[in-house]
């Protein structure tokens, strides 16, 4: 009996994640997906044509030779819209929209990396006080990084009262109420002999700078514990800022040994 040669799988299988590529400007996202003929299950991808992957390689051409080189990630829909590294909100527009799988996660309008920039600028000064401006511009730092760096580097005498001292005591104090989103490490005493585990479990393996607290000393107001995580995430966002370190080479960790401060171990 002859049997048949077994079918080629298609490129791209409903459980394997699409591979697309992500390229860093200075101050800018482009998420493009840089091939051509691009296949979804086994199937030509309609909306990629030679003519936009010529485009594409076109855009790519002033950063080759330098160090501003894609990156290959393999997030897709919705993850990419979770993840304030890639995520550009109303800023995708419809080519990388369709290659990404966000079509329809968006409203329609797209606007342009400046636009963005000015509306985040006009809403926060439009707020009352400094620790609601900290809490807007924080809520950007978990939703889309790219246009929270970037104003950060323009605006740097402006809002760096607001990501650092003083405001950021005040947001310390408040912290464990105003918590939405993880960022950074916290290594406790509850993770005795799992130290390799908690640090295996940060996503970027390329890191280059760390900022360590203990919470004991946090601006004169003393031992805020846990609470002072928002010491070394300010101080880092300057960093990157400042000195041009990429986002996702810094780190802030807290070390939360417990704390002695009666108030916050009395607190529900």
């Amino acid at each position: 009996r002859v049997l048949s040669p077994p079918r080629s799988p298609p490129l791209l299988s409903p459980a394997s994640p699409l591979v697309v590529m992500v390229l860093f400007p200075r101050g800018s996202q482009v998420a493009r997906q840089a091939v051509g003929g691009a296949r979804l299950w086994g199937r030509r991808h309609e909306s990629i044509t030679a003519k936009e992957t010529h485009d594409l390689k076109a855009r790519l051409q002033p950063w080759r030779g330098t160090n501003l080189t894609p990156l290959r990630i393999k997030s897709h829909g919705h993850q990419i819209l979770q993840n304030p590294l890639y995520n550009k909100g109303t800023g995708f527009d419809y080519g990388e929209r369709d290659r990404l799988g966000l079509r329809g996660l968006l409203p329609p309008r797209v606007l342009d990396f400046n636009t963005q920039k000015e509306l985040v600028m006009r809403n926060l000064r439009a707020l009352p006080s400094d620790i609601d401006k900290y809490v807007y511009i924080e809520n950007l730092h978990d939703y889309n990084e790219t246009v929270y760096h970037a104003v950060l580097c323009e605006h740097m005498e402006e809002l760096a009262p607001i990501v650092y001292t003083p405001t950021v005591g005040t947001a310390c104090k408040q912290f464990g109420y105003r918590f939405n989103r993880a960022r950074g490490l916290y290594v406790s005493a509850l993770d005795k002999g799992h130290m390799h585990a908690a640090i295996g479990n940060w996503p970027h393996i390329d890191v280059h700078v760390m900022v360590v607290t203990d919470g004991s000393r946090i601006l004169g107001l003393g031992d805020l514990g846990a609470n002072g995580m928002g010491i070394p995430i300010g101080k880092l966002s300057l960093y990157c800022a400042a000195g041009g370190i990429a986002p996702h080479r810094v780190l802030p960790v807290t070390l939360d040994v417990g704390t002695d401060n009666m108030e916050l171990r009395e607190d529900k």
